[in-house]
């Protein structure tokens, strides 16, 4: 009896299926146990071996075995035969077992063979959470850095950058962070005190994207720049920590650097569609709008499928001047809801049609060309605009992904509240009022409380009484930067004013000690 054994899987040629041979301590074979071995050649074949435990403790004897039938097909015809035995098999340590199986019978040869095989492991775990356990269960450096930068590269919300953080980077102490911060106060207290926390921990963003912050505030720009290009080096940070680094070299003057680190979002996972939606709405809110429809076109081909895409190129084929081209495309859009029954992205795409339309009929009667009014007139009847009109409707546009703006209305006598169209992910939310009563409507636009120091600029349309002869149109920018958290308007049948804020800003604004 043994101690030990050791297999090792012949590929010779002229070698039998299932041939098995034992050989004793000096490597020579001794017996055969199955027939087809009185010709083998061990000169001529490749053996491989690995290490197996039996239960006994006298002598050592080896047992040559030959490799797999799938080592010798080629690389689809074993990727099928791996993605059927991960179907049989449950759970991330079963699926890691299959793969160190395939290993061992010479099915991975070569690194390309192993990542096909890893990645046939991550399409079967789905959720971020089963990728990290196979992560964690995985041995070999190399394998692991591979899963690591793919589970990266599939993170997609806050929630699941936060799961890999945990998993990838060192915790920190977020109540200690708070309390150093607290006693430090502003300015150059306050930087030493975010160097020190910094080293004390290095993989807390937030941490690092404070510093940052701190470092621009007090002019020190070069060391801005240098924490910049530690934090674009590092791929475990997200696309918004890259906006931020982009936009504070757009307030240092340097546009080239902030389109090179808005590419950057795009540069390591070209076909990922959510990176390439906010590259294109970073360039249209910084006015590029050739570059943003660009951008669009490409995620249009990403994903061929999704009629979101088109209205994204409207707006910045409408922010590029053609508004023609918009509407075009907002129309096509519409066209996919039932005839009288907008909803969803179709009632979006009338929604962006009227604020489309409403600059479009200002301009003409300001330039008193009532040939252009009557043709306008003529489209938006066909477009079905005119169908959802009322007395009143207040829409409030944007392009920033990370605005955060909201819009809050009011009937005469009634507290502020949501209004029913509400879609944040297209840049648009409106207020619409049949019959508009007697009294005075509330508006109010806001940014929620935080470090916001992107400035960010959104347009309020109010079109009363749309597409009649008393139709009149007010158009107010706003522009959100600094302190500038919320604006409130009071809206009549005559027209529009600024008004207070209401308490529930106001209150916001007392207890975080005067900012708005």
């Amino acid at each position: 009896m043994t101690a030990g054994a050791v297999e090792a899987r012949s590929r010779h040629a002229a070698a039998n299926t299932g041939a098995t041979a034992v050989l004793d301590s000096r490597g020579s074979i001794t017996a055969s146990l199955q027939t087809g071995w009185d010709a083998l050649d061990l000169d001529s074949t490749t053996v491989s071996i690995t290490t197996v435990r039996v239960a006994h403790w006298s002598t050592v004897s080896h047992v040559v075995r030959r490799c797999s039938a799938g080592a010798n097909l080629l690389l689809d015809g074993r990727r099928a035969l791996w993605r059927e035995r991960l179907m049989r098999a449950s759970g991330p340590s079963a699926w890691v077992e299959a793969f160190r199986t395939a290993r061992r019978d010479c099915e991975l040869p070569r690194r390309r063979d192993r990542r096909a095989f890893l990645s046939l492991m991550l399409s079967r775990a789905g959720g971020i959470p089963s990728m990290i356990r196979l992560y964690h269960l995985l041995d070999g450096g190399a394998d692991r850095a591979f899963l690591r930068r793919s589970i990266l590269r599939r993170v997609r919300t806050p929630q699941q950058l936060r799961l890999v953080r945990n998993a990838f980077g060192s915790s920190s102490d977020s109540a200690l962070i708070q309390q150093v911060l607290a006693r430090a106060g502003e300015g150059r207290g306050k930087l030493r005190a975010l160097r020190r926390l910094s080293r004390m921990f290095p993989r807390d963003f937030d941490l690092l994207l404070q510093l940052l912050e701190a470092l621009e505030a007090q002019h020190d720009l070069a060391g801005a720049r240098r924490l910049a290009d530690r934090l674009r080096a590092d791929p475990m940070i997200d696309a918004g920590i890259r906006t931020a680094i982009g936009e504070m070299f757009l307030r240092m003057d340097d546009e080239p650097e902030a389109r090179r680190v808005f590419s950057e979002i795009v540069e390591f996972a070209p076909d990922d569609a959510l990176a390439r939606r906010r590259l294109g709405d970073l360039y249209r809110a910084h006015g590029w709008f050739q570059e943003a429809y660009r951008q669009y076109e490409t995620l249009a081909k990403i994903q061929p499928d999704d009629p979101s895409v088109l209205l994204l190129l409207a707006q910045a084929a409408a922010g590029a001047g053609r508004l023609d081209e918009a509407l075009s495309l907002e129309q096509r859009v519409a066209q996919t809801a039932e005839p009288g029954a907008a909803e969803g992205l179709a009632r979006t795409a009338l929604l962006w049609s009227s604020v489309h339309f409403a600059l479009l009929r200002k301009a003409a009667k300001e330039a008193h060309d009532d040939d252009r009014l009557r043709a306008l007139d003529s489209r938006m009847r066909r477009a079905g605009v005119l169908r959802e009109s009322g007395d009143l409707r207040v829409s409030l546009v944007w392009s920033h992904p990370d605005a955060g703006l909201s819009l809050w209305a009011s009937y005469p006598g009634l507290r502020l509240s949501r209004p029913d169209d509400i879609d944040p992910e297209m840049g648009i939310e409106a207020f619409n009022v049949e019959e508009q009563e007697d009294g005075r409507y509330g508006i109010e636009v806001r940014r929620p409380p935080g470090r916001h120091l992107t400035t960010v600029e959104a347009k309020l349309v109010m079109v009363w009484k749309e597409g009649t002869p008393e139709e009149r149109i007010e158009i107010r920018p706003l522009r959100f930067e600094g302190t500038t958290r919320a604006y409130a308007f009071a809206l009549t049948r005559e027209g529009v004013s600024e008004a207070p804020l209401s308490r529930a800003v106001t209150a916001t604004r007392a207890n975080r000690g005067g900012v708005q």
